[in-house]
């Protein structure tokens, strides 16, 4: 049994035109042949196929692509659309039932977002000449998640991963997890997020794959199984951020047997439109960098200090944005560090406590919601 996973499907801009029609050959001719012969291809789709215009309230960019891009994502060979992310709400219960129709319409098969709570959370088999594989798809909690009564993105908890992945352990042979996670633009995980992957491993996952964070990241070997911390792009043309860490991604080749598996990795760079192979000295330098990071990822102390030094630089963005400064300030923040003395010690002590304490997050959160409630 041969599996292709790809990162982060966005066919707007440069790659619309092209999936509307259909007509990809001259665009995806070097892995051609890879999609065709994979039993199963399963891609991100990190936005929802709509024409509906009214996006949700939220904080961050409402992205949508035109529902005629269906032509080219069937051409492409995707059986498994993986909606658990960020942006599959974007555009409200409307985008994602649109979007679940036109799936369904074209025989391709979701996981991680539904209609309700229970249609989001279903588990997806995929099976063959006797062997199963099971797949699972979880988005950290933003904006556009399913609730009782709304349609939108399975969220992952550690209550959800564990009863889905005991569900699901004794139906398959080989389990993979979706996870939408990961700091954005950081090549290595929080620690926070690797013992949220290693867990997932020790209660049954044998692949972990954290899409979302838009540039390549690593892996890591953990006890049995394998933990994949970014995957960088798949297509994704915007806002003319097309720097080389944006536009390098790598497909992952799972081949299965029930003696046996195998984990390729297959780097490429997206052309806008379109993707090709990367030639010798690029795929060299991949994989000497990815050689490096894996050992890295296994050094505590280079995770911990790693993650530090990552968060500082970003220290000025997220005081400005989470206090209420406008653009004109946080950009003065960022070059002088005026938030360290208009952000007092005893203000960000009761905001941490909010944070860190279960009880008030919660609370916290419950009256956010309140607060929002009609306009989200």
């Amino acid at each position: 049994m041969e599996i292709l996973i790809a990162g982060d499907l966005v066919p707007i801009n440069s790659n619309e035109s092209i999936f509307i029609d259909g007509d990809l050959k001259n665009h995806f001719s070097d892995f051609e042949a890879t999609f065709n012969s994979a039993d199963l291809f399963i891609a991100n789709l990190e936005c929802p196929l709509t024409v509906n215009d009214k996006q949700i309230n939220k904080s961050g960019s409402a992205i949508k692509a035109d529902p005629k891009t269906i032509a080219g994502i069937t051409n492409l060979n995707i059986k498994l659309a993986s909606l658990a992310n960020n942006h599959i709400g974007d555009y409200g219960e409307i985008g994602v039932r649109d979007t679940l129709k036109t799936l369904k319409d074209h025989k391709i098969d979701k996981i991680g977002a539904g209609t309700s709570f229970s249609d989001a959370k279903e588990y997806y088999i995929y099976e063959k000449e006797g062997d199963k594989v099971g797949v699972l798809s979880f988005a950290d909690y933003e904006f556009g998640m399913v609730t009782s009564d709304k349609a939108g993105a399975y969220p992952f908890s550690f209550i959800n991963a564990y009863n889905d992945l005991i569900a699901l352990k004794s139906k398959v042979d080989y389990i993979i997890t979706l996870l939408h996670d990961g700091k954005e633009y950081y090549q290595y995980p929080s620690p926070d997020l690797q013992q949220v992957c290693r867990h997932l491993v020790n209660i049954g996952s044998d692949i972990v794959v954290c899409q979302h964070s838009h540039v390549i990241g690593t892996v890591e070997k953990y006890k049995s199984g394998t933990i994949v911390y970014g995957q960088g792009n798949f297509l994704f043309d915007f806002r003319n951020n097309r720097t080389e860490e944006w536009s390098r991604g790598f497909f992952i080749k799972l081949k299965l047997s029930k003696n046996n598996s195998t984990i390729d990795l297959l780097p490429f760079k997206q052309n806008y439109p379109g993707v090709s192979k990367l030639n010798k000295e690029e795929e060299d330098l991949f994989k000497q960098t990815m050689d490096y990071r894996s050992k890295n990822a296994i050094n505590e102390s280079f995770i911990n200090e790693s993650w530090k030094n990552f968060i500082i630089s970003q220290k000025a963005n997220y005081l400005s944005v989470a206090f209420g400064h406008n653009l004109f300030f946080s950009r003065i923040f960022k070059k002088i560090a005026f938030h360290d003395y208009l952000v007092s010690n005893k203000v960000a002590l009761i905001v941490l406590n909010f944070l860190r304490s279960r009880v008030h997050r919660e609370s916290f959160i419950s009256i956010l919601e309140e607060k929002t409630k009609n306009q989200t």
